[in-house]
């Protein structure tokens, strides 16, 4: 029973974590700016991977949407949709994954070694949809303490 209320734990840490990443790529607020030393202090900036707002000082917010879908983007941001993208797929078939391998589940129920290797592809798939994100969080914080001097690559971060 330990183990079938571990596995329960980490399904639903997985789809709450699966959750959280959805709702970050639709997030417009991954980076924000602040104009400041100027009469336009109040002004704040918000970039996401899909839209750019602008708030102004009255609390009015202007967003906009990028005009091209991948082409033409900067390469920073081809690289974070791309990943985002590409973990939120990885976590849909980790989740899948894990709910075919749970103990609890009447799929596969014979045959008990490939369940537990379902599970653990289910929990790995997973676990790597979170490091794409954590890479994510890198350049975003790579781009804040160097603003414009740092270039970006799928295969890390360099100046």
């Amino acid at each position: 029973m330990a183990t079938t209320g571990l596995q329960l734990l980490g399904f639903i840490l997985g789809v709450i974590a699966w959750s959280g990443m959805i709702a970050t790529c639709m997030s417009p607020e991954w980076r924000q700016n602040s104009v400041g030393g100027t009469a336009l202090d109040e002004h704040k900036r918000f970039d996401g991977l899909w839209t750019q707002c602008e708030q102004m000082p009255n609390g009015n917010t202007n967003c906009e949407s990028y005009n091209v879908f991948f082409i033409g983007l900067p390469e920073v941001l081809q690289t974070c949709r791309a990943l985002m993208i590409t973990a939120i797929g990885l976590g849909f078939l980790g989740i899948l994954l894990s709910v075919l391998g749970m103990k609890c589940t009447s799929v596969g129920a014979s045959n008990h070694k490939a369940k537990a290797r379902t599970a653990l592809l289910g929990g790995l798939l997973l676990g790597v949809a979170g490091k794409f994100v954590c890479f994510f969080n890198g350049v975003i914080r790579c781009d804040r303490c160097f603003p414009g001097k740092v270039r970006y690559a799928l295969h890390g971060v360099y100046k």
